[in-house]
């Protein structure tokens, strides 16, 4: 099901950004980014309900947007989405995958359903979002990918077995991309999100309830109150700009870890030491 939203939009006008998970908060302050830098959002989520009012703060302030309730982790939904997108719209310059499913459970703990679940839609979903992709980014003559996942990736977490998993599996995949498709002019980029909303909540219970986000912590942050730990959307949303403009061409293939002064606090909190 999908939806037209804020101003019609005219093909070719403007470059197209795809923005995965569009209803959290970080694709809400992605896309309002994105689209006052010019380009028409295609907005992707299965809360429709969150995505629309994304459209509705993009819509505000002058934006061009197109809602799709689509579950990226079908093929063959993705597959309906993606033609429609390349005819109706325009082939796309910019897509944005924000995940931001997580759980709590060692190996032990966590079922075959419960990876399944977070695998499916932190992992499998990019991969087939970028597989439909990446032949229209061609096309167009180049394109940029940026995979938003937890700093999990880099950093590891106790108890978060398929979270820590599907979060690396991605930054492989980005690696992979960019290898692949640097030939065609297609970077690929993965941002490690060490604070906005659920990506950064390795201390969040399954229900995906946010931890308090201090303002610094830890003996490393309490020497330098002036850096905060964890970021807000808005700053993850800035460093997502960056990279898809101009003067991000030098990143590809790239992990970005986003943790502030984290690696400062780990002792305080359960990201583990290797």
């Amino acid at each position: 099901m999908e939806e037209m939203t804020g101003l019609e939009v005219d093909r070719d006008s403007s470059p197209v950004a795809v923005v995965t998970g569009a209803g959290s908060e970080l694709g809400r302050a992605t896309a309002v980014l994105l689209a006052a830098g010019g380009y028409q959002l295609v907005l992707v989520d299965l809360d429709e309900r969150s995505m629309t009012e994304t459209a509705r703060s993009v819509q505000a302030r002058g934006g061009k947007t197109r809602t799709f309730c689509t579950d990226v982790s079908d093929a063959r939904g993705l597959g309906d989405m993606v033609r429609q997108v390349a005819s109706e719209i325009s082939l796309p310059v910019l897509l944005v995958n924000i995940v931001s499913s997580g759980t709590s459970g060692s190996v032990l703990e966590t079922s075959d359903a419960e990876w399944s679940r977070i695998l499916a839609a932190n992992l499998t979903g990019p991969f087939l979002v970028t597989r439909a992709i990446v032949p229209l980014m061609i096309d167009r003559g180049g394109g940029v990918i940026i995979n938003v996942t937890s700093a999990v990736a880099c950093l590891g977490s106790r108890r978060r077995a398929a979270h820590c998993a599907s979060a690396a599996g991605l930054v492989g995949l980005t690696r992979a991309v960019a290898l692949d498709h640097s030939s065609d002019n297609v970077r690929c980029v993965a941002i490690c999100d060490g604070g906005s909303g659920e990506l950064g909540a390795v201390e969040a219970s399954a229900s995906g309830s946010r931890p308090a986000r201090p303002d610094h912590a830890g003996p490393s942050a309490s020497r330098d109150p002036g850096v905060r730990a964890l970021a807000s959307p808005d700053e993850v949303a800035a460093v997502i700009a960056f990279v898809a403009g101009p003067s991000g061409r030098v990143f590809n293939g790239k992990a970005m870890l986003l943790d502030g002064q984290t690696l400062g606090w780990q002792e305080s909190t359960s990201y583990a030491r290797i």
